[in-house]
């Protein structure tokens, strides 16, 4: 064994495949509405939501893992990861529909409608679900004011004591538990923040306490327990999505090294942002344009053009902002 993979963890190519995982069980869930039964039935299963849930919870463990690594430069990392590119999908999810027609039908029967002008500098600024509804054409942006509100807070979040983090834990799972009676993506007035943070709060705990004895029994039983009592939108397999989320938080930096494993699962993780955002919109020009192709098709070809968004926009314009700010003085580190 070389000396790389002595020191490799496998960690966060773990993480990585495991948000690709969760990014294909969202996908999937979306996918039965235009191609009912199959393999979109089956990922289906492991619920939609509850897939939701495990990217909240990957991303307070990383972003605990990066305000431990370097603080410097923080909120700019957390800008660079996400923005660029949700920028330039919300602005294709806005001019499409406008192209085809403003108000249109699928070969599905499904309707299509384009955002007005204020809805999409709202859904721009993250105030969908506070402000604003979720962009019609692309209603799977309703999760990223969660995240955006606790990039924002989690350098608060980290000073707090143990026990000051699991009262807010419980106090967001109870909310989750008498709260959600309509789906979270049609919650007002940032109420879906509020409900769901749990999740988000469990991961940053986990990564809080690493290396200590019942982290994953903390983490999984809390969540089992949580969506359990408020089953509402979850679906036959949805434990399996908690359990496996759960795992692998606790559990993949304890694996063995593998290089070739490694750059396949950094590879699917990389795609896994421009996959989730950008899924609804190529099923969209499916469904107008070819919709005779089956499920996998859709799904292979969603990935396909995830993985040329990830390569030829989203990768060259991190790069370049990098290359711009760093030129400024500005430090940064490598995180998560």
């Amino acid at each position: 064994m070389t000396k790389q993979a002595d020191t490799a963890s496998m960690e966060w190519p773990i993480l990585g495949g495991l948000r690709f995982f969760l990014a294909l069980v969202v996908a999937g869930a979306h996918l039965t509405a235009l191609k009912p039964g199959g393999v979109s039935l089956w990922l289906g299963k492991f619920s939609g939501l509850a897939a939701v849930m495990g990217f909240l919870a990957i991303s307070g463990y990383s972003i605990a893992a990066s305000l431990q690594r370097e603080g410097r430069g923080f909120y700019f990392r957390r800008a660079l990861r996400i923005v660029p590119l949700y920028i330039f999908l919300l602005t294709l999810s806005a001019v499409i529909p406008h192209l085809l027609g403003n108000e249109f039908r699928g070969n599905s029967g499904k309707l299509y409608t384009a955002p007005d002008l204020k809805t999409f500098v709202l859904n721009l600024l993250f105030m969908q679900g506070i402000f604003a509804e979720n962009l019609s054409s692309n209603p799977i942006v309703w999760s990223l004011p969660i995240e955006v509100f606790f990039y924002l807070v989690a350098p608060s979040l980290m000073r707090l004591k143990i026990h000051g983090l699991g009262g807010l834990i419980a106090a967001s799972g109870i909310l989750y538990v008498v709260a959600v009676r309509v789906y979270p993506s049609e919650m007002k007035y940032g109420l879906a923040t509020a409900c769901l943070g749990w999740s988000w709060l469990l991961g940053l705990l986990a990564r809080r306490m690493i290396g200590r004895r019942h982290t994953f029994v903390v983490v999984l039983c809390a969540g089992l327990v949580i969506l359990s009592l408020n089953n509402r939108y979850m679906l036959s397999y949805w434990p399996v999505t908690w359990i496996v989320t759960a795992g692998c938080i606790e559990f993949a930096n304890r694996a063995p090294y593998s290089r070739n494993l490694a750059t396949m699962l950094t590879q699917l993780g990389d795609c896994s942002y421009p996959f989730y955002l950008a899924h609804l919109l190529v099923y969209m020009v499916l469904d107008v344009f070819c919709s005779n192709h089956s499920a996998w098709v859709y799904l292979l070809i969603t990935l396909f053009v995830s993985s040329l968004i990830d390569r030829l926009y989203d990768r060259p314009v991190k790069r370049q902002l990098r290359a711009h700010f760093s030129r400024r003085k500005i430090e940064f580190s490598t995180t998560p």
